[in-house]
């Protein structure tokens, strides 16, 4: 897929080539408050809601929500709002491979969530969770987030964390050329 071309796996972090932006991993920040997260990371920051966008629309293709934006009572699992597209699968998967998974508390699930702020200030997540309880990425994926989905999680996010759930944290890719670099020209 052509879309995913363009991030990187670099181990602790993946870099989004297309943005010039690097990503840390979710398990780096799993469990934290959003300064706790930026205090034990230095050099990152907090990523925007429109970099959170621009990511996951590299990443997925469509959005895995119920019609209203949230879990489907009947059911008490996450739909998506409209048909599955083929690839689905494959980049869920690719997903937890690049940003990392944590284990639920019982080790059923695997959960790679990011916080992030909508543009409303309000502390929103995305992500996928392999619902299988395979630590190797092999599903049936039970979830994904789309963007905006409706729990609030400024608790989390300000307060105590929330233990399966990341910080998503940012950085320039770009590698600034040296001044003196410039004089050699």
């Amino acid at each position: 897929m052509p879309a995913q071309a363009a991030l990187v796996d670099n181990g602790f972090f993946t870099t989004d080539s297309s943005a010039q932006i690097d990503w840390l991993d979710l398990t780096a920040t799993a469990g934290m408050t959003s300064s706790a997260a930026l205090a034990a990371n230095s050099g990152w920051r907090l990523a925007t809601n429109g970099e959170v966008e621009g990511l996951f629309a590299t990443a997925f293709d469509g959005y895995y929500l119920n019609s209203n934006g949230g879990l489907d009572a009947s059911t008490s699992h996450w739909q998506k709002a409209g048909p599955e597209y083929a690839g689905h699968t494959t980049d869920a998967a690719l997903w937890q491979t690049l940003f990392g998974t944590v284990p639920s508390g019982g080790g059923n699930n695997y959960y790679s969530y990011g916080m992030y702020q909508d543009e409303s200030g309000t502390w929103r997540m995305t992500g996928s969770q392999n619902a299988s309880g395979d630590p190797n990425n092999n599903g049936p994926w039970d979830v994904i987030f789309g963007l905006d989905w409706e729990q609030d999680l400024t608790t989390a996010a300000t307060g105590s964390g929330d233990y399966k759930t990341g910080v998503f944290l940012v950085r320039s890719s770009v590698v600034p050329v040296p001044a003196a670099v410039w004089l050699f020209g």
